[in-house]
């Protein structure tokens, strides 16, 4: 009464395609953490050795989301929205970036006249001011 339907063995099969798949994935995990580990070792100048994170992030991400979250066998459609998403996100990673950029290319007297620095403290202006 042990016998197996060919359903059963597919799915078993199918079953055991996918562990060995979520084991290669999990051992490429480990091996692009162990490479973040090394590059962290070499001291690169900070904006190769940030694009070389983020580079290996981005990838280590990628398989998460390929394999682990099932985006490897959805429909295009779902593509699309991760893509605009993706958009959306980095465009606001780039708005405060942009933003801080130019306040600190801007010329500091360009400011208002009420925080500029004129050498004077309040305690000074109330005895009468500094004698010059």
């Amino acid at each position: 009464m042990n016998e197996t339907t060919p359903s059963e063995t597919a799915s078993a099969a199918h079953h055991e395609d996918h562990e060995a798949l979520y084991l290669k994935v999990f051992g490429m995990l480990c091996v692009l953490t162990a490479l973040t580990v090394g590059v962290s070792y070499f001291h690169f100048p900070k904006p190769f050795g940030l694009l070389i994170g983020l580079a290996i992030a981005v990838g280590k991400a990628a398989l998460v989301v390929s394999f682990f979250m099932h985006l490897k066998w959805e429909k295009a459609l779902i593509y699309y929205v991760l893509g605009l998403t993706a958009f959306f996100a980095v465009f606001l990673f780039v708005l405060p970036i942009a933003d801080f950029a130019l306040i600190t290319d801007r010329n500091v007297h360009d400011a208002h006249p009420a925080i500029l620095d004129t050498g004077k403290t309040a305690h000074s202006e109330e005895k009468g001011g500094a004698s010059h």
